[in-house]
C-alpha cells in the first residue's frame, strides 16, 4: 500500500505541477506514513496509523470545500439518503462498540476524533455528489464508500477476524479510495458560484 500511495501523490504532483493542492498533497504523504506504520505492525502503531489517517481525512476534507456549492440539495433529502445514513450509523456504531472493549484508553479520544472527521468527510462528499453539480460526482461518491468500507475491514480484520481475503479488499479499496478521489480533484473543475445561480435559479 505505501507504493501504491506513493505513486498517487507523485502521479498527482506531477499533472497538477503549479496548480497542485499543497494541503491535499500533505494528506498523501500522512497517509503514506501511515501506510508504512499498517504494514510493519498494524496493532503496536494503531494509535500512529489513526493520527495520520485523520490528518488524511481532514486534509481531503480541506481539498474538496472549493467544491461545496448551491445547487440541486433537495434530492440528498430522500427516503434512500435516510436509509444510506442509518446503515452506515450503525456500523460506524458497531465498530466503534468493539474498539471500546479491545483498546487502551488513551487511543479512544483519537479513535473518536478519526471516526468525527470520517463523517465529516462522507457528508462533504454526499453533498457534493447530491447537489448533482459535477459529472464525475459518482467517482467521487465511489471514492467515498471505497475509503469506509477500507477502514471497516482493516479494524475487522486486525481486531476481530483475521482472513486473506479480507487484506486483498483492504488493498483494493484503499488503492481505489484515494485513486477516484486524486483523479476527481486532478480532473474536476469547480464550479463559479454565478454559474450555479445561472443553471439552477
Amino acid at each position: 500500500m505505501p507504493t501504491i500511495t506513493l505513486c498517487i501523490l507523485m502521479n498527482y504532483v506531477y499533472v497538477k505541477k503549479s496548480k497542485t493542492n499543497l494541503i491535499y498533497s500533505i494528506g498523501l504523504l500522512a497517509l503514506f506514513t501511515s501506510d508504512i506504520f499498517a504494514t510493519l505492525a498494524f496493532k503496536d502503531s494503531f494509535l500512529k496509523i489513526t493520527i495520520l489517517t485523520t490528518t488524511y481525512i481532514v486534509c481531503s476534507t480541506l481539498a474538496l470545500k472549493k467544491y461545496l456549492k448551491r445547487g440541486k440539495l433537495k434530492s440528498f433529502l430522500s427516503i434512500t439518503s435516510f436509509i444510506t445514513i442509518g446503515l452506515l450509523t450503525y456500523i460506524v456504531y458497531a465498530i466503534l462498540d468493539l474498539l471500546v472493549l479491545v483498546l487502551p484508553k488513551n487511543t479512544l479520544f483519537f479513535v473518536f476524533l478519526s471516526v468525527l472527521t470520517l463523517i465529516v468527510l462522507l457528508v462533504t462528499i454526499g453533498l457534493i455528489y447530491f447537489s448533482n453539480n459535477y459529472r464525475s460526482g459518482t467517482m467521487l461518491l465511489a471514492s467515498g464508500i471505497f475509503f469506509f468500507v477500507q477502514v471497516c475491514l482493516s479494524v475487522i480484520n486486525e481486531f476481530l477476524y483475521n482472513d486473506k481475503t479480507f487484506i486483498s479488499l483492504i488493498i483494493f479499496c484503499h488503492t481505489m479510495a484515494i485513486y477516484l478521489l486524486t483523479r476527481f480533484l486532478i480532473y474536476t473543475k469547480a464550479i463559479k458560484t454565478e454559474d450555479i445561480k445561472e443553471w439552477y435559479l
